[in-house]
């Protein structure tokens, strides 16, 4: 082959692992920003159901065990395990902020910030994310035909 072929096959295959190694970087942001949109959202229905379950109680020590319970129910966090009174433990402070945040005339709970240092402890405690205790298998669409 001449060597200007030669050069434009360089170039050419250059370019294809340019391509390739663009393609992975891409596949990989994506899956990250997937995962980051899939946790935002259990965390929203996470607190929502805190918040829910606190606003019911009317002292504040029942409403925030039952903002706890509520979590750990929708968490699967059982007395079995061996944990789980220290994991009821943290969630308290989360409930107790949404406890405040509910209560007219009373400074405002940051259940944002109490639900954020909360995850923070689980991550490095269990090695995951809190929000992974939420995973359902998403449903396939399968078409179903009568013939």
């Amino acid at each position: 082959m001449p060597a200007s072929v030669d050069e434009l096959r360089r170039r050419a295959e250059e370019a294809a692992r340019i391509e390739s190694a663009y393609r992975t970087e891409a596949r990989d942001r994506l899956a990250a920003l997937e995962q980051a949109r899939i946790a935002a959202y259990r965390r929203i229905e996470l607190v929502g159901a805190l918040s829910c379950a606190v606003a019911a109680g009317e002292e504040r020590a029942t409403a925030v065990d039952a903002g706890v319970t509520a979590l750990c129910e929708l968490t699967g966090w059982a007395p079995d395990n061996d944990a789980y009174e220290e994991v009821r433990g943290r969630m308290a402070g989360v409930a107790d902020q949404a406890w405040l945040a509910a209560q007219p005339g009373e400074v405002l709970g940051d259940v944002v910030q109490a639900f954020a240092e909360f995850e923070a402890w689980y991550a490095e405690r269990f090695k995951a994310a809190f929000t992974s205790l939420m995973a359902r298998d998403v449903p396939s669409f399968s078409p179903v035909v009568d013939f």
